[in-house]
Protein backbone atom coordinates (compact mmCIF):
# COMPACT_ATOMS: atom_id res chain seq x y z
CA UNK A 1 0.00 0.00 0.00
CA UNK A 2 1.33 3.51 -0.93
CA UNK A 3 1.30 6.26 1.12
CA UNK A 4 1.88 9.86 0.04
CA UNK A 5 5.18 12.08 1.06
CA UNK A 6 2.78 14.08 3.54
CA UNK A 7 0.34 12.96 5.83
CA UNK A 8 -3.37 14.92 5.50
CA UNK A 9 -3.60 16.55 8.67
CA UNK A 10 -7.62 17.93 10.11
CA UNK A 11 -8.34 20.97 11.40
CA UNK A 12 -9.59 20.62 14.78
CA UNK A 13 -10.41 23.87 16.56
CA UNK A 14 -10.63 27.58 14.90
CA UNK A 15 -11.06 29.89 18.59
CA UNK A 16 -10.57 33.99 19.19
CA UNK A 17 -8.35 34.71 21.52
CA UNK A 18 -8.43 38.23 22.22
CA UNK A 19 -11.48 40.30 20.87
CA UNK A 20 -9.37 43.31 21.77
CA UNK A 21 -7.62 46.14 19.97
CA UNK A 22 -5.30 43.35 18.53
CA UNK A 23 -7.84 41.08 17.71
CA UNK A 24 -6.26 36.96 17.93
CA UNK A 25 -7.78 33.50 16.87
CA UNK A 26 -5.97 30.70 17.54
CA UNK A 27 -6.34 27.56 14.93
CA UNK A 28 -5.10 24.17 15.41
CA UNK A 29 -4.82 20.72 13.87
CA UNK A 30 -3.75 17.31 14.49
CA UNK A 31 -0.70 17.76 12.68
CA UNK A 32 2.56 20.12 11.64
CA UNK A 33 0.54 22.36 9.32
CA UNK A 34 2.13 25.31 7.05
CA UNK A 35 -0.24 27.76 6.57
CA UNK A 36 -0.22 30.08 3.31
CA UNK A 37 -1.62 33.38 3.95
CA UNK A 38 -3.29 36.09 1.05
CA UNK A 39 -4.82 39.60 1.47
CA UNK A 40 -8.35 39.94 -0.49
CA UNK A 41 -10.17 43.40 -1.33
CA UNK A 42 -13.98 43.42 -2.57
CA UNK A 43 -15.01 42.42 0.07
CA UNK A 44 -12.03 43.04 2.62
CA UNK A 45 -11.12 39.79 3.45
CA UNK A 46 -7.89 37.78 4.84
CA UNK A 47 -7.19 34.11 3.56
CA UNK A 48 -5.39 31.62 5.33
CA UNK A 49 -5.14 28.02 3.25
CA UNK A 50 -3.53 24.71 4.96
CA UNK A 51 -2.67 22.88 2.35
CA UNK A 52 -2.66 18.63 2.99
CA UNK A 53 -5.50 19.79 5.16
CA UNK A 54 -8.99 18.91 5.70
CA UNK A 55 -11.49 20.63 8.33
CA UNK A 56 -12.94 18.91 11.28
CA UNK A 57 -16.32 17.93 11.71
CA UNK A 58 -17.36 20.15 14.47
CA UNK A 59 -16.53 23.24 12.77
CA UNK A 60 -19.02 26.17 11.82
CA UNK A 61 -18.89 29.33 10.74
CA UNK A 62 -18.58 32.09 13.29
CA UNK A 63 -20.38 35.84 13.82
CA UNK A 64 -17.71 37.68 15.27
CA UNK A 65 -18.58 41.21 14.97
CA UNK A 66 -15.20 42.95 16.97
CA UNK A 67 -13.52 45.07 16.06
CA UNK A 68 -12.73 45.29 12.25
CA UNK A 69 -13.62 41.32 12.31
CA UNK A 70 -17.57 40.91 11.09
CA UNK A 71 -17.06 36.69 10.92
CA UNK A 72 -14.78 33.40 10.24
CA UNK A 73 -15.26 30.59 7.85
CA UNK A 74 -13.82 27.50 7.97
CA UNK A 75 -14.43 24.99 4.97
CA UNK A 76 -12.97 22.40 2.41
CA UNK A 77 -11.32 24.83 -0.43
CA UNK A 78 -9.58 22.02 -2.65
CA UNK A 79 -10.05 18.44 -2.08
CA UNK A 80 -6.94 16.79 -4.22
CA UNK A 81 -5.10 17.70 -2.52
CA UNK A 82 -6.72 18.61 0.47
CA UNK A 83 -7.14 22.46 1.13
CA UNK A 84 -9.05 23.99 4.12
CA UNK A 85 -9.38 27.44 4.47
CA UNK A 86 -9.96 29.60 7.04
CA UNK A 87 -11.37 32.92 5.93
CA UNK A 88 -11.53 36.41 8.49
CA UNK A 89 -14.21 39.09 6.89
CA UNK A 90 -12.92 42.14 7.55
CA UNK A 91 -14.73 45.58 7.42
CA UNK A 92 -11.53 47.32 6.15
CA UNK A 93 -7.84 46.12 5.19
CA UNK A 94 -6.11 45.14 8.27
CA UNK A 95 -1.97 44.79 9.06
CA UNK A 96 -1.36 41.06 10.53
CA UNK A 97 1.09 38.76 11.95
CA UNK A 98 1.04 34.72 12.26
CA UNK A 99 3.00 32.35 14.03
CA UNK A 100 3.46 29.07 13.42
CA UNK A 101 4.39 26.81 15.72
CA UNK A 102 3.62 23.08 14.84
CA UNK A 103 0.64 21.98 14.99
CA UNK A 104 -0.77 25.32 16.55
CA UNK A 105 -1.07 28.59 14.39
CA UNK A 106 -1.90 32.24 15.37
CA UNK A 107 -3.21 35.16 13.57
CA UNK A 108 -3.02 38.26 14.70
CA UNK A 109 -4.69 41.52 13.32
CA UNK A 110 -3.67 44.95 13.84
CA UNK A 111 -6.45 46.51 14.23
CA UNK A 112 -5.18 49.61 16.20
CA UNK A 113 -2.54 50.77 12.89
CA UNK A 114 -3.28 54.35 12.21
CA UNK A 115 -4.70 54.49 8.63
CA UNK A 116 -1.89 55.87 6.73
CA UNK A 117 0.18 53.14 7.61
CA UNK A 118 -2.61 50.66 6.02
CA UNK A 119 -1.00 51.14 2.67
CA UNK A 120 1.98 49.38 3.50
CA UNK A 121 2.22 45.46 2.42
CA UNK A 122 1.63 42.87 5.61
CA UNK A 123 4.13 41.44 7.57
CA UNK A 124 5.59 38.08 6.22
CA UNK A 125 4.75 35.32 8.01
CA UNK A 126 7.79 34.30 10.75
CA UNK A 127 7.04 31.47 13.54
CA UNK A 128 6.35 32.71 17.29
CA UNK A 129 9.63 30.31 18.39
CA UNK A 130 12.09 31.46 15.65
CA UNK A 131 14.25 34.60 16.73
CA UNK A 132 14.98 37.54 14.04
CA UNK A 133 17.90 37.42 12.57
CA UNK A 134 20.56 39.20 14.44
CA UNK A 135 23.20 41.36 12.10
CA UNK A 136 26.51 40.17 11.16
CA UNK A 137 29.11 41.91 13.85
CA UNK A 138 31.20 44.33 12.33
CA UNK A 139 34.91 43.76 12.86
CA UNK A 140 36.41 45.45 15.60
CA UNK A 141 38.97 48.30 14.62
CA UNK A 142 42.51 48.01 14.11
CA UNK A 143 43.24 51.64 14.46
CA UNK A 144 41.67 55.33 15.44
CA UNK A 145 43.76 58.52 14.55
CA UNK A 146 42.22 61.75 15.46
CA UNK A 147 43.91 65.09 15.56
CA UNK A 148 41.47 67.88 17.09
CA UNK A 149 42.63 71.47 18.37
CA UNK A 150 46.58 70.64 17.89
CA UNK A 151 46.41 67.27 19.86
CA UNK A 152 46.96 64.03 18.60
CA UNK A 153 45.75 60.46 19.64
CA UNK A 154 46.66 57.38 18.06
CA UNK A 155 45.10 54.02 18.89
CA UNK A 156 46.50 50.94 17.32
CA UNK A 157 45.89 47.56 17.61
CA UNK A 158 48.02 45.25 15.23
CA UNK A 159 48.18 47.77 12.90
CA UNK A 160 51.19 48.35 10.59
CA UNK A 161 53.59 51.35 10.79
CA UNK A 162 53.24 52.38 7.20
CA UNK A 163 49.42 52.12 8.53
CA UNK A 164 49.44 54.62 11.43
CA UNK A 165 51.55 56.97 9.42
CA UNK A 166 49.52 57.32 6.01
CA UNK A 167 46.53 57.80 9.04
CA UNK A 168 48.58 60.74 10.54
CA UNK A 169 49.64 62.11 7.51
CA UNK A 170 45.76 62.39 6.29
CA UNK A 171 44.78 63.58 9.67
CA UNK A 172 46.95 66.43 10.38
CA UNK A 173 48.07 66.89 6.92
CA UNK A 174 51.96 66.52 7.55
CA UNK A 175 54.40 65.46 4.90
CA UNK A 176 55.13 61.79 5.86
CA UNK A 177 58.14 59.61 3.97
CA UNK A 178 57.38 56.03 5.14
CA UNK A 179 59.95 53.77 4.74
CA UNK A 180 60.44 50.40 3.17
CA UNK A 181 59.38 47.69 5.26
CA UNK A 182 57.07 49.71 7.87
CA UNK A 183 53.92 47.80 6.55
CA UNK A 184 55.78 44.57 8.09
CA UNK A 185 56.14 46.48 11.71
CA UNK A 186 52.63 45.49 13.81
CA UNK A 187 52.28 48.90 16.16
CA UNK A 188 50.50 48.53 19.47
CA UNK A 189 49.47 51.92 21.23
CA UNK A 190 47.00 54.05 22.95
CA UNK A 191 48.68 57.61 22.81
CA UNK A 192 47.44 61.25 23.52
CA UNK A 193 45.57 62.97 23.23
CA UNK A 194 48.35 65.67 23.51
CA UNK A 195 50.79 67.76 20.99
CA UNK A 196 52.01 66.08 17.63
CA UNK A 197 55.32 66.10 18.21
CA UNK A 198 55.23 64.31 21.82
CA UNK A 199 52.85 61.55 20.08
CA UNK A 200 54.79 61.03 17.58
CA UNK A 201 58.38 61.25 19.70
CA UNK A 202 56.73 58.39 21.68
CA UNK A 203 55.30 56.23 19.15
CA UNK A 204 58.97 56.14 17.11
CA UNK A 205 61.26 55.95 19.90
CA UNK A 206 62.68 52.76 20.12
CA UNK A 207 62.23 52.02 16.45
CA UNK A 208 64.63 50.81 13.86
CA UNK A 209 64.43 53.80 11.86
CA UNK A 210 66.32 57.68 12.62
CA UNK A 211 63.29 60.19 13.59
CA UNK A 212 63.22 63.52 11.80
CA UNK A 213 59.95 66.17 13.01
CA UNK A 214 60.08 68.54 10.72
CA UNK A 215 57.90 71.69 12.69
CA UNK A 216 56.85 75.02 10.95
CA UNK A 217 59.48 77.62 13.16
CA UNK A 218 56.80 78.80 15.14
CA UNK A 219 55.45 76.63 17.13
CA UNK A 220 57.34 74.01 18.51
CA UNK A 221 54.67 71.66 19.16
CA UNK A 222 53.71 71.73 15.43
CA UNK A 223 54.62 68.99 12.82
CA UNK A 224 54.86 69.56 9.25
CA UNK A 225 56.97 66.59 8.08
CA UNK A 226 58.23 63.06 9.57
CA UNK A 227 61.11 62.03 7.36
CA UNK A 228 62.52 58.36 8.66
CA UNK A 229 65.52 56.68 7.79
CA UNK A 230 66.67 53.22 8.60
CA UNK A 231 69.59 52.77 11.46
CA UNK A 232 72.85 51.02 10.55
CA UNK A 233 74.21 48.20 12.54
CA UNK A 234 74.99 47.99 15.88
CA UNK A 235 73.13 51.24 16.44
CA UNK A 236 75.02 53.41 14.17
CA UNK A 237 73.05 55.80 12.27
CA UNK A 238 72.54 55.32 8.13
CA UNK A 239 71.35 57.48 5.88
CA UNK A 240 68.58 56.32 3.66
CA UNK A 241 71.00 55.67 0.50
CA UNK A 242 73.34 54.35 2.55
CA UNK A 243 75.83 51.62 0.95
CA UNK A 244 78.56 50.29 3.03
CA UNK A 245 82.44 50.36 1.36
CA UNK A 246 83.14 46.81 -0.27
CA UNK A 247 86.51 45.41 1.89
CA UNK A 248 89.25 45.33 0.01
CA UNK A 249 90.55 42.54 -1.32
CA UNK A 250 93.22 40.59 0.44
CA UNK A 251 96.43 40.35 -1.58
CA UNK A 252 97.08 36.64 -2.67
CA UNK A 253 100.50 35.60 -1.53
CA UNK A 254 103.30 33.73 -4.34
CA UNK A 255 105.42 30.89 -3.02
CA UNK A 256 109.01 31.70 -3.52
CA UNK A 257 110.77 31.03 -6.23
CA UNK A 258 114.36 31.29 -7.49
CA UNK A 259 115.45 33.55 -9.53
CA UNK A 260 115.96 33.57 -13.40
CA UNK A 261 119.57 33.22 -14.78
CA UNK A 262 120.35 36.51 -16.82
CA UNK A 263 120.77 35.48 -20.59
CA UNK A 264 123.95 37.16 -21.89
CA UNK A 265 124.57 37.37 -25.70
CA UNK A 266 127.69 36.35 -27.16
CA UNK A 267 129.26 39.71 -28.37
CA UNK A 268 127.99 41.59 -25.75
CA UNK A 269 130.62 43.55 -24.08
CA UNK A 270 132.31 42.52 -20.54
CA UNK A 271 130.17 44.56 -17.52
CA UNK A 272 131.69 47.34 -15.72
CA UNK A 273 133.58 46.98 -12.86
CA UNK A 274 132.07 47.19 -9.14
CA UNK A 275 133.74 50.26 -8.78
CA UNK A 276 135.24 51.93 -12.22
CA UNK A 277 138.56 54.64 -12.45
CA UNK A 278 137.28 57.93 -13.00
CA UNK A 279 137.46 59.16 -16.24
CA UNK A 280 139.86 61.94 -15.94
CA UNK A 281 142.53 61.17 -13.07
CA UNK A 282 143.50 63.83 -11.07
CA UNK A 283 147.35 65.39 -11.57
CA UNK A 284 150.21 64.14 -9.31
CA UNK A 285 151.24 65.98 -6.79
CA UNK A 286 154.42 68.16 -7.37
CA UNK A 287 154.54 69.55 -3.91
CA UNK A 288 155.41 66.14 -2.49
CA UNK A 289 159.19 65.58 -2.15
CA UNK A 290 160.69 62.71 -3.54
CA UNK A 291 161.11 59.48 -2.10
CA UNK A 292 165.07 59.31 -0.42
Amino acid sequence: MSQTANPVATIRRVAVLNRGTNFEIEIEASEPVTPQTQVVSGPDRLVVDFPHAVPGSSLRSMMVNAGEVKGIRTGLFASNPPVTRVVLDLKSPQRYQVFPSGRTVIVKLMSGVSQASLSTPAQPMMAANTPPPQPAAKPAPRLQVDFSNGKLRIWSNHASLAEVLREVQRTTGATVAIPAGADQQPVIADLGPAPAREVLTSLLHGSSYNVVLIGSGLDLSVVTGILLTPRGPEGVDMPANYAPNPAPSAAVAQPDQPPLPEIVPENAPPPPPDNPPPDNPPPPDTNTPPPQ
